[in-house]
């Protein structure tokens, strides 16, 4: 069992008054009414995320703007501020950690965060999935219209654009959730793509010589875990959890809901989560064992062990506050 570490978390938005609440009344981002994105830092007790300040239902809710939070750890408590002017929705929002920065996509661009320094911008306009380098070096991201998508590879010193890939928009039951990963090697990206009637695939695209591979049939979901990628799809028996090693994603868990993923800082641990039913799992590759919780719509793990649970805006070290 993952170890757990009950600290009170104390939040104050930037410019906004101070609040801090107790663990036994949960810990609210203020005016937060649902959290999304969630990416812990690989390094340290941190995480990012975006949250909602309105109640919003229904598919309007992927088109609403919220504002980045970072959440950190200073003593024995938690402190959480706005980073501003970052917003983005629940279509544009991604975050990706590298090199001790953090590259996020809002809905006028992307930008880079380093401690110390202000946002900085490295590309307008509005990107859909990101993923970077082990290195830091390169991003990758989707750029699409109501045809066509471009899978775009953009390297951050100079901000060039050195590969890119148009693919047709065919699966029109579906318009968001391009996730995307850096494979081991860094010269291949791993996508989520609409570019096949009958469902989404894995696809890798590799980025010296421009080849494309189907690898998975039915794709729902990519992660990357500390280094290790994790993928949700398949069909049928081959339906569920998969790690990427080698080349190949190899089926590590069937499970056969509709399920996506959220990544852990640590490499063996991945949460599969089903927002529908508000339903998780924790679930650690290298022991092949899992625990699974009820009532909260996303869940990390941080470096340290901790877990965190969310809920309604909350954040919640205890697992029992995820009940209604």
């Amino acid at each position: 069992m993952l170890a757990k570490r009950f600290v009170a978390i104390c939040i104050n938005g930037m410019l906004l008054t101070p609040a801090c609440l107790g663990a036994e009344k949960g810990q609210v981002i203020p005016g937060a009414k649902e959290t999304f994105s969630v990416r812990p830092s690989p390094w340290e007790d941190r995480l990012l995320l975006f949250s909602l300040k309105k109640e919003v239902e229904g598919e309007s809710a992927a088109y609403v703007s919220g504002p980045l939070v970072s959440v950190s750890m200073t003593g024995n408590s938690w402190r959480g501020r706005e980073v501003r002017p970052i917003a983005a929705d629940m279509d544009s929002a991604n975050i990706a950690w590298a090199k001790g920065s953090a590259f996020v996509t809002s809905t006028t661009g992307i930008f880079r965060l380093r401690p110390g320094a202000l946002p900085q911008k490295i590309y307008w306009g509005k990107p859909a999935g990101l993923a970077v380098s082990s290195d830091g070096a390169f991003l990758a991201f989707w750029q699409f219209s109501s045809k066509i998508d471009t899978l775009v590879v953009l390297r951050v010193s100079d901000r060039r654009v050195i590969r890119q890939w148009k693919r047709p928009y065919h699966l029109k039951t579906e318009s968001s959730g391009w996730e995307l990963a850096f494979a081991p090697d860094g010269n291949t990206i791993l996508a989520r793509t609409y570019d096949e009637e009958d469902d989404n695939h894995l696809k890798s695209f590799n980025i010296r010589t421009g080849a494309m591979t189907t690898l998975l049939e039915g794709c729902n979901s990519i992660v990357q875990s500390g280094d290790r990628i994790f993928v949700f799809g398949g069909q049928g028996d081959a339906k569920g959890l998969y790690e990427f090693s080698g080349d190949r994603p190899q089926l590590l868990l069937h499970i056969e809901d509709e399920d996506s993923l959220t990544p852990t800082a640590n490499s063996s641990v991945v949460v599969i989560t089903n927002a529908f039913k508000k339903h998780l799992m924790i679930y650690d590759a290298e022991h092949n064992a899992s625990k699974e919780f009820d009532g909260c719509s996303d869940a990390t793990v941080l470096k340290s062990g901790q877990q965190l649970f969310f809920r309604d805006g909350k954040v919640l070290l205890d697992a029992s506050e995820c009940a209604p």
